[in-house]
Parts: C-alpha cells; sequence; structure tokens
C-alpha cells in the first residue's frame, strides 16, 4: 500500500505500481530498506508532502525452511514527512 500527500506534482497509480513492480521489487533484497527506498524515492521525485508506505512479502526462508509455512506473510511500514506521525489501521 502507498499513500502520499502531494506538493505540485499528482501522477497516476500507474507509475507508482511501476515504481514498486519495475524498480524496487524485481531484486533480491530486505524488505525493510525495499519499503524505505521506495518512501524515499516517491518523496525525491514527486517532491511529496509526506508518504506511507507498507509492504507485504512472502519469505522464501519461512516457506521453504524451517516452519515450512507457505501461508505466512510478514508486513514492514515506513512513513515520512506530513504522514511520519499517522497510526494506520490497514
Amino acid at each position: 500500500n502507498v499513500y502520499y500527500e502531494p506538493n505540485k506534482i499528482i501522477t497516476g497509480l500507474g507509475k507508482i505500481v511501476r515504481l514498486v513492480h519495475d524498480v524496487h521489487a524485481r531484486r533480491l533484497q530486505i524488505q525493510e530498506i525495499m519499503t524505505r527506498n521506495i518512501a524515499e524515492d516517491i518523496v525525491r521525485v514527486l517532491d511529496a508532502k509526506g508518504v506511507y508506505v507498507e509492504t507485504k512479502a512472502k519469505h522464501l526462508c519461512v516457506c521453504s525452511r524451517g516452519p515450512s509455512d507457505d501461508t505466512s506473510h510478514t508486513y514492514c511500514s515506513y512513513a515520512l514527512g506530513t504522514l511520519n506521525n499517522k497510526i494506520y489501521s490497514l
């Protein structure tokens, strides 16, 4: 989930989806860092007043090794600017 408060630039949702899927989600990386990088890119590129990003991921180490639970997901969130101090119930 991505929430942002625009400043002067408003973008279409397709561009945000492309940023997440084509730029960030294709790499092997740590979920917390990916979530932070998505938020920072939105603030940098769109000059947004605030952004809140929440990611939901399946971790292969949980699915294939150890507990072998392929139904579990891990959520991670990151907020910047005016949305930094908001509490979300997603």
